[in-house]
């Protein structure tokens, strides 16, 4: 009756209308977050022409809440669909997520989960993942080469709200014989400058 579902009549299968994406809307721009957050990414975009994400955090959990690609040599994710759930252990918004907590919630937060590796450059062990976050605390943002894609590299910004809590990232995406003349150390500090200036609210 609210138009959520409907009915196949010749099958009597039941199916999602495109109501429910109203919802999804709402929760993904929970406090204004992709209307804040989207304006970084279009500019980024053009000026990269790489593909370009924000993953927002819910739960110890890493969700794509919009995805672009830009230029030909890009990376088509699957897992990248806006809504689903992202790897927490081999990309580099859900290493930034891990690299936000200690290193005992870590271990019991990757204790349930399978390290499948996606390369041999994929992490096989909970110590090698908490060890690669003391670069991520180091440094403020997360760069991975090859660990989810091979020839291809991510690196992650995070996001805050105006309390200073960690809500999410700003993603890229592109050839690994590319991100050094594109995102470097200059690229990358005005970038994380421009993003800690952002203001996102926290109601």
């Amino acid at each position: 009756q609210l138009g959520y579902i409907d009915q196949n009549e010749e099958t009597n299968q039941y199916f999602a209308t495109m109501k429910p994406l109203q919802i999804g809307y709402y929760c993904l721009n929970r406090r204004q977050f992709l209307s804040t957050f989207y304006p970084y990414v279009l500019m980024y975009l053009r000026r990269f022409r790489c593909a370009v994400s924000l993953s927002v955090f819910s739960n110890n959990e890493v969700v794509v809440a919009y995805s672009a690609i830009g230029g030909a040599s890009t990376v088509v994710d699957s897992n990248s669909i806006i809504g689903l759930t992202s790897s927490i252990y081999a990309a580099s918004s859900g290493r930034i997520l891990l690299a936000s907590l200690t290193d005992d919630a870590v271990r019991e937060l990757l204790s349930s989960v399978p390290l499948t590796p996606f390369t041999e450059q994929t992490p096989h062990s909970v110590d090698e993942i908490i060890q690669s976050l003391s670069q991520v605390r180091c440094s403020g943002f997360c760069r991975l080469d090859g660990e989810r894609y091979y020839g291809f590299s991510t690196i992650s910004f995070p996001l805050y709200d105006i309390t200073k809590h960690l809500v999410g990232t700003l993603d890229f995406a592109m050839p690994t014989s590319e991100i050094d003349s594109t995102m470097t150390n200059d690229t990358i500090a005005e970038i994380m400058d421009t993003l800690s200036r952002v203001q996102l609210s926290c109601n």
